[in-house]
């Protein structure tokens, strides 16, 4: 039951962050929720519960990383290209968001982190 709170938390944040940037950049919005799944899905998998054991700021870089190839690839096969630039600048804000989302994730889970 753990996950799924977890899940629908990083959920709602990766949307709102991929929202406000999406809408700074003027860009279309789309596709936001199917990008915010996907990022969501993979980046828990990966960043939050393999690499958050190795440190808060290894798993943010990695989901930052993980959201700009996700954003990148998927705008371009849903037929709205975004730029690399675009895509990194809404990478690195979905990374920042995840360091605080970890220390929420460790708690919860009981990582020490």
């Amino acid at each position: 039951m753990k996950h799924v709170m977890l899940l629908t938390v990083k959920l709602a944040l990766v949307w709102s962050i991929l929202g406000v940037m999406f809408t700074l950049l003027r860009l279309p919005t789309e596709p936001l929720f199917e990008l915010a799944a996907a990022v969501t899905a993979v980046g828990y998998v990966a960043g939050d519960l393999f690499l958050l054991r190795y440190g808060n700021l290894a798993a943010a870089a990695a989901d930052a990383v993980i959201a700009t190839v996700i954003i990148w690839s998927l705008t371009a096969l849903l037929g709205t290209p975004l730029g690399l630039g675009a895509a990194l600048m809404v990478g690195a804000a979905v990374g920042v968001g995840e360091v605080l989302f970890h220390a929420f994730v460790a708690h919860a889970l009981r990582i020490g982190v």
